[in-house]
């Protein structure tokens, strides 16, 4: 009976293993089926945003756009949530990012072209705190976003610390 119970918990381990990459799996399929069907960037933006936010189980997905100067990033859309009550959602905060060393996370995102995952922001050195002040801190990962080489802009996602860190996976899907 032992070896039983023993190979029935290594299977359901193994199974809700399974179950989870087959979810991050089909959230790519639809997110490629977005870029596809949808009739213009805007519905494709909306679409990225909508299944990453619900997906992932994240409080937020922030898309930063570089602006037409080239030389900061601008918060354009932020996703909520559904779980999140409304009436206590935070206006969306006017905010301008510099495209410059030292302005942060999101900023060395955006210069290096490289993602990162911060699952400490409270001890993390390159924090903007000013930024923080405004949006929050959260664990939360970025990732630039590219066509042809060139940076249009920052996707960014957190949840709230009691609800986990973002994990490898859910990095891996972000990038």
């Amino acid at each position: 009976m032992k070896t039983v119970r023993e190979k029935t918990e290594s299977l359901t381990r193994a199974t809700e293993v399974l179950d989870h990459r087959a979810h991050l799996l089909e959230m790519l399929y639809r997110v490629s089926r977005s870029a596809v069907d949808a009739p213009d960037s805007r519905a494709v933006i909306e679409q990225i945003g909508q299944l990453l936010v619900k997906g992932l189980a994240l409080d937020r997905v922030l898309l930063y756009l570089v602006c037409e100067d080239g030389q900061s990033l601008r918060l354009a859309r932020t996703f909520y949530h559904p779980r999140l009550d409304e009436d206590e959602l935070p206006a969306a905060p006017a905010v301008e990012i510099p495209l410059q060393e030292g302005a942060g996370v999101t900023a060395r995102c955006a210069l290096s072209m490289q993602p990162e995952n911060v699952t400490d922001p409270e001890q993390h050195d390159a924090i903007n705190r000013e930024l923080a002040k405004k949006i929050g801190i959260n664990p939360f990962a970025v990732a630039p976003m590219a066509a042809r080489g060139e940076l249009l802009g920052v996707l960014g996602i957190d949840r709230k610390t009691e609800l986990g860190v973002i994990g490898d996976d859910e990095f891996q899907l972000l990038i």
